[in-house]
């Protein structure tokens, strides 16, 4: 499948195992954003990145994206990536077939998150509820950042 932007597709597209599927939305001209920029859908990775890349602005505590997978199995392991160096605090919060809120919480005290860095990640989730249904909703929140950076990646990897 070719780089398109969602305003060209035209058809229904059946992904293979090795493509990924990209939804960007754009920010306004205030560059006020009403949820996160990119959602990507691949393979048992759901994913959540905050911020247009081009501008810290589009970067603000409380954004929250959600994500439906259609897979079950087990949360392994979390990574972060940002563009800059950052200090910042996401949770991740999970509910069958409907839009989970704070109180889904599945991190208990063990939220990801980097300290003055720009990678990170762990597979120490013994706080974590790890899961997976098909069918699962996840939502994904960006509690608090300093620096500036103007794209933090959060991923999750089910087995």
């Amino acid at each position: 499948m070719a780089d398109q932007k969602t305003s060209q597709l035209t058809e229904t597209t059946t992904l293979a195992d090795a493509d990924m599927f990209y939804l960007s939305q754009g920010g306004s001209s205030d560059k006020k954003i009403s949820g996160v920029t990119i959602k990507n859908l691949s393979p048992n990775t759901p994913t959540a990145v905050f911020g247009d890349g081009n501008d810290v602005a589009s970067l603000e505590a409380g954004l929250t994206c959600f994500v439906r997978v259609p897979y079950g199995g087990t949360i392994r392991e979390w990574t972060l990536v940002a563009d800059a160096t950052t200090t910042c605090v996401l949770d991740v919060w999970k509910a069958a077939g409907s839009l989970p809120t704070n109180s889904d919480s599945i991190t208990a005290a063990a939220k990801p998150g980097l300290t003055a860095a720009t990678v990170g990640g762990s597979t120490s989730l013994g706080t974590w509820t790890t899961t997976v249904t098909s069918g699962d909703v996840f939502g994904f929140e960006l509690e608090s950042f300093t620096g500036s950076p103007t794209q933090i990646t959060l991923t999750l990897r089910v087995a």
